[in-house]
Formats: C-alpha cells, structure tokens, sequence
C-alpha cells in the first residue's frame, strides 16, 4: 500500500539558533566501501553536537547519534538525513562513517514536529535529488518518530528498498495518557499536538513499512493491539518480546558479515518477507 499525498504548506518563524561548522568538501563521498545505511530523523536540531534542550531536541536525537555510531562499529557507513533550516551547515560530520546530511524544506524557520508532515513532500523530493545526484546507494532505510517515517517510506518506495521505522512514541498512547492526566485540558489537545492527523498518519505508516522497531515491550505489545500489527513486523529492541521474524534460526553462521546477508538478497524490494530476512543479520547485532 502506498502512502497517500500530503499537502504541503509553509511553517511559522521561531527563533533562530546557531548551527553547527562546516565539513571539509570530500565528506559526500558516495564510495566508501562499506554498505550504508540512511538514518532519517527529520524534526528538532540534529546534529554532530546537538543543542540538547532546544525545541524537539532531546533523547531521540542522542538515541539516533548513539544508534549510528554503533552501526559504524558493526561496518556500515550511516547518513542521517533531517532538514536544512536557519544558517545549519549541508552537511556536519560526526566520524568517518557517520554524517548528518541536512535537506530543506517549509522555508528557513524553526518547524514543530506535530506539523512539520505538510512539508515532507518537499523534503522527500529533496532529499531524492541529493541521492541521485551524488549516486548514494543504501542498504536499507530507519526512520525516527512518525514524521520521519512519512518521509522515509516514500524513499523506500521510489528506491526500491526497506524501511525499518522506529516510532519512539505512539499517538494513541500519548493522547490517552494526557486525557488521563489533564483532562481539564483536554479541548486544547487537537490543537496543541495534531493528534487525530498523527494517528492517521502512523495507522498508514505502520501498515506499510517493512518492519515496525520498538522501544520497549510495552510499545510493541501496543503496536500489536491498538494499531493492528502482525507480530512479525514488530521487533522489541530490548529483545524482551522478539518478533518472531527476528528471533528465528540465523540464516548466517554465527560471526558472518552483516554486509554478506544484506547483499546477498539482492537490491529488489520484492516485499515485507525480503525485505525483513535482509534487515534480520543487521539489526540482530545490535
């Protein structure tokens, strides 16, 4: 099922932040050697050295940062796309196999991430240009919250590879929790945090990214059940509740390359079964 259109509109002003150093200019070298990974992450201020504490700016941003770190350590290249705004640099390097590449859209100013999807066609049309320009080619793609799982599973459609959607929080729970907790508030809701936009947008998304990572057993127990989705397109990270795509016989002996099981399938998206026995070597590990 392909993901439906989303209009784009402009974005508010908010104020505007220093941005990290320029990289040195052989830094969008597409021949590393190594199988890459695109790491998306599209709202708040990522970055080598992140403004922890700015707006939409806290522990999913060093989550991604520590995530494509050891992906690194494992052998993968990671570029970890977001959006260029303010005076934030292309492209900001954090080692040698790890960089954050910075793609704009919805104009200059500061984005919040519960309305940042209206811009996500512009920024996934971007981000598709930069890759064909520079002739990147990746094994398969993360995406981060649901705005990023937007954008990210419309690269995987037109690239033709899996996506592997982390969602860090889950809409229905977080709304929920708030009725629960301030229900005197519960009119400003809508309107604060988009949630009926959000829980649409991740029921859509949830039903076609090729495999769905939580965070903790009890986000995958409710992935399961409030949103619908099979148990074998979701993966508990801690590895207390194993998808049972994941906990299954390893196709490789113990020790292999993760890079031979993912080359060796093939760079066809041929569906949730390939892509899934693909992401298995990789994301086992972690």
């Amino acid at each position: 099922m392909m993901m439906e259109p989303i209009k784009t509109e402009s974005s508010n002003p908010e104020t505007s932040r220093t941005a990290a150093v320029d990289s040195p200019p052989d830094c969008l070298r597409a021949d590393g050697g190594l199988p890459r990974i695109a790491m998306v992450s599209t709202h708040g201020y990522v970055a080598a050295s992140p403004p922890l504490g700015a707006a939409d700016t806290g522990g999913q941003v060093v989550y991604v940062l520590e995530l494509s770190r050891k992906l690194a350590q494992l052998g993968y290249e990671v570029d970890i796309w977001t959006r260029h705004f303010e005076d934030q640099p292309t492209v900001d390097v954090l080692n040698d196999h790890v960089r954050v590449i910075r793609v704009p859209c919805g104009g200059r100013q500061f984005i919040p991430k519960e309305y940042l999807y209206r811009n996500l066609v512009e920024w996934s049309e971007n981000a598709l240009r930069f890759i064909k320009k520079r002739g990147l080619k990746y094994a398969f793609i993360n995406s981060h919250y649901w705005d990023a799982g937007v954008a990210g599973q419309r690269l995987a459609e037109v690239l033709h590879m899996p996506h592997l959607h982390t969602p860090h929080s889950i809409g229905i729970w977080k709304k929920r929790q708030m009725e629960q907790d301030h229900p005197d508030d519960a009119a400003n809701f809508e309107k604060r945090y988009n949630f009926k936009e959000r829980i649409h947008h991740e029921r859509l998304l949830y039903a076609t990214a090729d495999l769905v990572v939580a965070t903790t057993p009890q986000q995958a127990e409710l992935l399961v059940q409030d949103y619908g989705l099979s148990e074998e397109r979701c993966h508990d990270s801690t590895g207390l509740r194993r998808s049972p795509v994941l906990s299954g016989e390893r196709s490789e002996p113990a020790g292999h390359s993760a890079t031979a099981g993912l080359h060796r399938q093939g760079r066809a998206r041929t569906g949730p079964a390939r892509a899934q026995q693909r992401l298995r070597p990789a994301h086992s590990r972690l």
